[in-house]
């Protein structure tokens, strides 16, 4: 997840402002964690934050890991006959 914000635009990476991962609830279920950031592009604070889900998505994706949520749908070529 740091990586992720990191590499995206609008992302503040430098000493003492680098993103962080909290680790926020353990569920019976569901592990939560939260990331956190710093800008200087407040105006562009919607668009930063989808770029950075997006990239996080992507990541995840590239490492095998699924989001399993009944809020998020993802229909994988395998499964579909």
């Amino acid at each position: 997840m740091i990586k992720c914000a990191e590499k995206t635009y609008g992302i503040i990476n430098e000493k003492g402002k680098e993103p962080f991962v909290l680790f926020r609830e353990l569920g019976n279920y569901t592990v939560t964690y939260e990331i956190n950031a710093y800008t200087n592009r407040p105006w562009e604070l919607v668009r930063i934050k989808s770029d950075l889900i997006e990239n996080i998505l992507e990541e995840f994706k590239k490492a095998g890991i699924e989001i399993l949520s009944p809020m998020y749908v993802i229909f994988r070529e395998d499964r579909v006959k």
